[in-house]
């Protein structure tokens, strides 16, 4: 016999999706589920830092991304030519 817990959960309705990242198959009751898309946090902050990164990538390639490189390289270099280097 189940307990009445178990069966209340299982009268619920719940929402099942596969976690993008990994594809972990995840059940959640509708009441907790807020579009999620991902089985935990940290599969959400893996793939939020590989974004990041890679949309890094793409504006270093446009004329905007390689003119704020360019900048700060100037700027990183005046500062070092100013200062005595210390051996």
């Amino acid at each position: 016999m189940e307990s009445t817990e178990s069966v209340i959960l299982d009268e619920l309705p719940a929402v099942e999706f596969s976690c993008r990242r990994c594809s972990e198959l995840v059940r959640m009751c509708r009441s907790c589920w807020r579009n999620d898309q991902f089985c935990s946090a940290e599969c959400a902050r893996a793939t939020a830092v590989e974004r990041k990164r890679r949309n890094q990538q793409i504006y270093s390639k446009t004329e905007g991304g390689r003119l704020s490189q360019a900048k700060r390289q100037r700027t990183y270099r005046a500062k070092n030519k100013s200062e005595p280097r210390e051996y």
